[in-house]
């Protein structure tokens, strides 16, 4: 994909964002044990391997976990049957896109002929 982009003068992002279960103790609960014990804490392993193995490939990186946990209001951001976002979420997740992207990709679309 991203010798394509780059062949064909495209902008590759590859964005990450954390599942309820890497941001809170106590969204998504259900889901959250089935990914780990009761007593476990998550780790940001995950995340670390992500972000070496874009940098190693040249693939610009958008991690919006900071915005995630960032978050200080007090509406859930994932529904608590499943790990989808709430509308909440969704706030979250098109603010912390506008902020990373918005710009850069108003100036992509203004410059094009």
């Amino acid at each position: 994909m991203k010798q394509c982009a780059d062949a064909n003068g495209m902008r590759l992002v590859l964005t990450v964002y954390p599942w309820a279960h890497q941001i809170s103790d106590t969204e998504w609960v259900p889901g959250r044990y089935a990914f780990m014990a009761k007593d476990a804490r998550p780790s940001d392993k995950s995340l670390t391997t992500i972000r070496e193995l874009s940098a190693a490939k040249g693939i610009e990186l958008l991690d919006l976990t900071p915005a995630f946990r960032a978050y200080t209001g007090t509406e859930a951001l994932h529904f608590q049957h499943d790990m989808h976002f709430t509308e909440a979420g969704q706030r979250v997740m098109a603010k912390g896109l506008e902020d990373s992207l918005g710009e850069g990709l108003v100036d992509q679309l203004c410059a094009r002929p």
